[in-house]
């Protein structure tokens, strides 16, 4: 199966040379202009934080049911927090995106979770400065939720208004303990 995937991807790149060649070329100049302008760094930081979001809502490709227990958001608050509210949307609503995509989890609430999480990627930019990290990411959380969760706990039917519930409570007691016991472990 991986071989066939491989196999096609390959046929993909043949029939699209000019534009594979391209991204490229474009992907080599952006990391020319990176490394010269010192952002090298912070571009990697950022990457791993996204890869340290992304892969552990795999589990989420199995089981069908998210549990909550996902980095995307205090990696989003920490993005904005470092990077600036730009910095923290963009990567937000890519983090979500990602996860979604990757977990084959792409549905009619997906436009809700990339808004909601870029918000809050928007939100942690600009609370970040003046709030204790606690205080940001509980602001963060409350406004994701509503945008995230709302619309499906108005909409849904009885039992995505279960799984919305027990979502946004473990997901509230694994961010309140990430924000509470790991952010200050890591200085912030």
């Amino acid at each position: 199966m991986l071989r066939r995937r491989f196999f096609k991807l390959l046929q993909f790149v043949k029939g699209h040379r000019k534009r594979f060649a391209a991204g490229v070329i474009f992907a080599f100049l952006a990391l020319l202009v990176m490394i010269l302008s010192g952002l090298l760094g912070r571009m990697l930081a950022i990457v791993g934080l996204f890869i340290l979001a992304v892969l552990p809502t795999l589990y989420k490709r199995y089981i069908r049911v998210s549990i909550g227990a996902e980095l995307i958001l205090f990696c989003t608050v920490l993005v904005g927090v470092n990077f600036g509210a730009a910095a923290g949307a963009v990567f937000g609503a890519l983090a979500v995106m990602a996860s979604d995509l990757l977990n084959r989890m792409v549905g009619p609430w997906s436009p809700f979770q990339f808004l909601g999480m870029a918000a809050g990627g928007l939100l942690a930019g600009v609370l970040g400065k003046s709030l204790h990290i606690v205080a940001t990411g509980l602001a963060v959380f409350i406004v994701v939720e509503l945008i995230r969760q709302g619309p499906q706990l108005v909409l849904g039917d009885q039992r995505e208004k279960a799984l919305s519930a027990f979502y946004t409570a473990t997901h509230l007691a694994f961010n309140l303990w990430l924000f509470m016991i790991v952010a200050p472990f890591l200085g912030l």
